[in-house]
């Protein structure tokens, strides 16, 4: 093996020596638990984690239980969605032939995954990968150096940095590979039955034949040395079909292909558990024209699958900074073997929403030339009859130099059940001293829908250079509230479903105190150009962190459909929550006059929303998260130049007057998080103890549930939590088989 591969393994392998030990230690605490009815055991768990026992040796030979999260008489993802077939059959770029499943089969699936590839001899077999293209440079080069009599395979190169190894299908079709590899096994079966059941669809206007007995596996790392990576390439080995989404619109022919091709590409990720952005090894997709830049980067999280068609997208792995890429890739085969049936626009229903249209207006970030993309459907929000049909809605958005402003204003409109109660207020912050950027802001608000525009929206201009952060932002966009009843504060990057604006006023409404309450929450993400996700279950906030500046960090946490009663209640029943969300809250104009934004935090960001948080509670408001998804928020800042860009906040500050504001800033959150400057209806001691975090640096277990049943969340916190909560369940069957036996509990 050659030295780059034997080193890279061994810093591999060393680096999960712990991560195999945690798994064994539990996996023997299971087992004794459970030992006396492994059924009651695996009853007692939820019916979504249905469990079979599978036994195999690990490499010091101990005879372990794992625990197979993906039921082996139903091998499919549950998590695919109508909106993964759409991106699949029938994209409107080559960027929306891409779709992303989260959590796709189980933190407890991904942890024995990696200790059956760990324990197994793939890593053995890793070698450098190469291209088709490599291979026939190197015969070209072994023959021409038969002939001069010099050595030029010194000269060759390869496209790739990684070490791989195709699994053969050979092998994997013998029994020894299911009972070997059966985690690896099923997840296959998993990805071609669902492929097969979802886009071999005889109900659909086109579809895939599938090849089974072609597909392949292979099994790749990439070093986290900031180098290596896999350059732009289409993984049919030729250039990528670009025709297809062209022309695709003026044929009633989709493409039909001779003979089974690769035609889907399923990428899922063995990442360490908390990867980000920063840590690169991105999966980047570039769109339909081979010189353009346009691209969309996707962060290889752990238990994450990128699907993708592999003969339109155009792809490239950018290098790891600083931790190693696992990944396993499964490529379908198959052909295409129907029509596309055009959609006559008489057949095409009108809708009572005069600004709503059957497009978008979208801009691009590098050409600044303004595009048409389809609008895919999204699902409307299920209302009661409206009551509250005569009030208006406020709608605060700061937009720091932001091409999706326009698009996030139409949605707003398009999408609202009464547009002619919307008002927006845009604080456009952008470089005055650019005619171009001039130009193009100024287009924007003039291609506003009158006559809407006219009385409903209103607007301010700061020049960049003046601008100090969302917090002023916020500040003045709340300045062009102008009485109406309800005030909706959002960021300039969101995408809203069919009928928002009745249902947060319902809502609302469904809260005991609605003109004290806040409804609240960070939405899912939606991708460019357009690309919504039918994702409906809503998500809560939590306590993530506390960051170098011991600023609380919060993140979102996506929930089971099952919490807030049964199905029929699922769009009733607001979550009560702590922590609230800048980019997205809705309330009654009363909470603004008790608790504006202040104006004086400059060149603050992570310390924002807490300080909202403390300064709402202790005046006795409360939080709300809406039990279904509301709209959606491009979480990617690859369309635009943020404020940190410009100012350097996220690296380093050298301007002094910026430093001096910063710290000022965090001195006066830091002043709030002890109690200094509040309303006294309740106490920030009373916070933290229902928050469950100690201002001085502890989060509690239970505090990244929100006081929520562990199991009422689509995935546990971490791994060692979901553990640990197996173990507690093994441990609730063991006492009450045997109610004498006594445990202790810490």
């Amino acid at each position: 093996m050659p030295e780059q591969a034997s080193n890279l393994i061994l810093s591999f392998l060393a680096s999960s020596e712990t991560h195999k030990q945690d798994i064994a230690t539990t996996s023997l605490a299971l087992t004794d638990a459970v030992h006396s009815s492994p059924d009651e055991a695996a009853s007692s768990l939820p019916e979504s984690d249905r469990i079979s026992r599978l036994e195999r040796h690990t490499s010091d030979g101990v005879v372990q239980q794992h625990h197979l999260e993906i039921d082996k008489m139903d091998c499919y993802i549950k998590e695919w969605k109508p909106s993964t077939t759409q991106s699949l059959l029938s994209p409107i770029s080559t960027i929306g032939a891409c779709d992303i499943i989260d959590h796709t089969f189980g933190k407890t699936f991904l942890t024995n995954l990696k200790l059956e590839v760990h324990s197994s001899d793939l890593f053995k077999r890793l070698k450098p990968a190469k291209t088709a293209m490599d291979h026939s440079i190197n015969d070209l080069a072994t023959s021409l150096s038969s002939f001069t009599g010099q050595n030029l395979n010194q000269y060759s190169t390869s496209a790739r940095d990684d070490l791989s190894v195709i699994i053969p299908r050979s092998f994997r079709a013998k029994p020894q590979f299911q009972s070997q590899y059966p985690f690896l096994h099923s997840m296959i079966l998993s990805i071609e039955h669902s492929a097969k059941r979802n886009l071999e669809n005889e109900s659909t206007s086109s579809k895939i034949e599938f090849d089974s007995s072609m597909t392949s596996v292979q099994f790749a790392i990439y070093p986290g040395d900031a180098n290596s990576g896999y350059a732009r390439h289409c993984d049919t080995g030729s250039q990528c079909n670009h025709e297809v989404t062209e022309k695709q619109s003026d044929s009633t022919q989709y493409p039909i292909h001779d003979k089974a091709q690769r035609i889907i590409t399923a990428v899922y990720y063995l990442t360490e558990d908390d990867w980000q952005i920063e840590d690169g090894g991105c999966l980047r997709i570039f769109d339909n024209t081979r010189d353009s830049k346009n691209s969309h980067d996707i962060v290889p999280h752990a238990d994450r699958l990128v699907l993708f068609r592999s003969d339109l997208v155009e792809h490239e792995v950018l290098p790891s900074t600083k931790k190693t890429r696992m990944a396993i890739t499964v490529w379908l085969y198959g052909r295409f073997i129907s029509r596309i049936e055009k959609v006559s626009a008489k057949n095409q229903k009108e809708v009572s929403n005069p600004i709503k249209k059957s497009c978008i207006e979208i801009q691009d970030s590098v050409s600044h030339k303004v595009f048409v993309a389809k609008k895919q459907c999204v699902l409307p929000i299920n209302v009661d009859s409206s009551s509250h049909d005569s009030e208006n809605i406020f709608v605060s958005i700061p937009a720091y130099r932001d091409t999706e402003t326009h698009p996030t204003i139409l949605s707003l409109l398009e999408n609202a059940s009464f547009p002619n109660r919307i008002y927006i207020g845009v604080v456009y912050q952008y470089d005055i001293s650019s005619g171009e950027e001039q130009l193009m802001y100024q287009g924007l608000r003039s291609s506003l829908p009158l006559p809407w525009s006219a009385s409903n929206f209103r607007s301010l201009t700061l020049d960049c250079r003046d601008a100090t952060g969302p917090c002023y932002a916020r500040y003045l966009a709340q300045s062009l509230h102008r009485n109406e009843e309800y005030i909706l504060q959002i960021d300039s990057h969101m995408r809203f479903r069919p009928k928002w604006d009745e249902y947060l006023i319902q809502q609302l409404h469904r809260c005991e105190h609605p003109e004290r309450s806040v409804l609240t929450t960070y939405p899912p993400g939606y991708s460019l150009p357009n690309f919504i996700p039918l994702e409906t279950r809503a998500t809560i906030l939590v306590p993530w962190k506390f960051d170098k500046d011991k600023m609380l960090r919060q993140k979102g946490r996506l929930l089971r459909n099952s919490v807030g009663g049964n199905e029929k209640d699922i769009d009733c029943k607001n979550i009560r929550c702590l922590l609230f969300a800048g980019g997205f809250n809705f309330s009654s104009s009363l909470v603004m006059k008790i608790c504006p934004y202040d104006g004086t935090l400059h060149h603050l960001f992570f310390g924002e929303e807490i300080s909202m948080a403390i300064r709402l509670y202790t005046s006795g408001i409360d939080l709300f998260t809406p039990p279904t998804t509301v709209c959606y928020h491009l979480w990617s800042r690859s369309h635009r130049t943020t404020f940190q860009t410009d100012f350097g906040v996220s690296a380093h500050i050298s301007d002094h007057a910026t430093k001096d504001d910063k710290s000022s800033s965090i001195d006066t959150i830091r002043r709030l998080c002890l109690g200094e400057g509040l309303r006294s209806v309740r106490s920030i001691d009373k916070f933290w103890k229902e928050l469950g975090v100690d201002f001085d640096g502890e989060i509690s277990r239970n505090a990244g549930n929100a006081g929520l049943e562990p199991y009422a969340f689509v995935s546990p916190t971490s791994t060692i939590e979901m553990k640990t909560e197996l173990v507690q369940d093994a441990l609730e069957v063991l006492l009450k088989r045997n109610p004498r036996t006594k445990v202790e509990r810490k």
